[in-house]
């Protein structure tokens, strides 16, 4: 539909920025499921996501999410409340796990990116983080 057309270069950014480590839109879709049946009953097994750091600074992609799925903004505005006590995670540090990352795979790495390979830094990024 035209109206779907109208939305995806909107929401297209969301994708990468999820690539990219920033979670904030997948909350937002977990609240979206959670409010749009106020009967469904969470069992005590059912975790609730972290409140994903910076939420009450949304891109405008996310906001155009929010807007897409009709979720309240009140919620949102609840849970960066809620999550802005919580003290946020450091920064990752890359350039320590750079320097601990073997030289061959650091090649490779290299040698992929001049592949133009897709996704390498999520995938870096991933690698970095498993240590």
């Amino acid at each position: 539909s035209m109206e779907a057309e109208g939305w995806l270069p909107a929401l297209a950014p969301v994708r990468n920025e999820i690539l990219h480590g920033d979670y904030r839109a997948l909350y937002l879709v977990w609240r979206w499921f959670i409010d749009l049946d106020d009967g469904v009953e969470l069992g005590d097994d059912v975790l609730e996501p972290p409140v994903p750091p910076r939420l009450d600074k949304l891109t405008v992609a996310q906001q155009a999410l929010i807007d897409w799925c009709g979720i309240d903004q009140r919620i949102v505005n609840a849970a960066a409340a809620a999550g802005a006590t919580g003290a946020e995670a450091p920064a990752f540090d890359y350039v320590v796990a750079l320097r601990h990352l073997p030289q061959d795979e650091r090649d490779n790495f290299l040698m992929r990116l001049l592949e133009d390979e897709p996704h390498l830094a999520a995938k870096l990024r991933q690698r970095l983080r498993e240590g």
